[in-house]
């Protein structure tokens, strides 16, 4: 399992994706945006979220720059989309990510 991390030049919202190899785990956000938010963690020396499951769907009016934003990630021919938002998404001390922040696939 390897996660990546990158800051986004776009409207400071952080990116963390989640890439998996011949791994059967599969985290994803939910269908709704959890209540607890998804905190920002360390796991092996690399960014990761500490629930996945908590991201929500990125709404309508967010897609567009949810996708710009995960496309940052792109790198040779992986291809990454935001699959999940959520708006009080925490920093690794508890404080919320100002405008929130994306799950990229």
């Amino acid at each position: 399992m390897r996660f990546v991390f990158r800051r986004s030049a776009i409207g400071g919202i952080v990116v963390v994706s989640l890439m998996l190899g011949a791994c059967t785990l599969a985290l994803h956000p939910g269908l709704v945006e959890g209540d607890a938010p998804p905190r920002m963690i360390t796991l092996d020396g690399k960014a990761a979220w500490d629930n996945p499951a908590a991201f929500g769907p990125v709404p309508a009016s967010m897609k567009t720059m949810g996708e710009e934003i995960c496309s940052a990630l792109n790198s040779g021919w992986r291809r990454y989309h935001a699959t999940g938002y959520h708006s009080r998404a925490q920093m690794p001390d508890g404080t919320p990510f100002p405008r929130g922040a994306f799950y990229c696939e």
